[in-house]
């Protein structure tokens, strides 16, 4: 590649299974915390105690929702380092077999 840059294809396709392990703990995560409930009890008697209960419903659901969101983008995020590398790789043999065809050579 021009100029010193250089991509390793392989070390994308490394960060892209790692980011697919990733994803498949976030279903675990979810399932864990599905099961956490507090009652309403547990934020005290006072009449601020059942609007405690509520923000924390709120901010309970949001953060299931926010699980089901990471594991989305993760899903995309391994799909498009798995394209990156594919074209780096794709592009390396172009440009191989480019110099191949004119004399010249380079190594992949």
């Amino acid at each position: 590649m021009g100029q010193g840059f250089q991509t390793d294809p392989d070390a994308i396709f490394s960060c892209a299974s790692g980011t697919e392990r990733q994803h498949e703990e976030v279903p675990r995560i979810a399932r864990l915390l599905e099961h956490v409930e507090i009652p309403a009890g547990a934020f005290g008697k006072l009449p601020e105690s059942d609007e405690l209960h509520a923000a924390y419903n709120e901010h309970a659901s949001a953060a299931r929702q926010d699980l089901h969101d990471i594991a989305e983008l993760l899903v995309g995020a391994v799909e498009s380092l798995r394209a990156t590398a594919g074209h780096y790789v794709a592009n390396e043999y172009a440009t191989r077999d480019g110099f191949g065809a004119g004399g010249g050579s380079m190594p992949v």
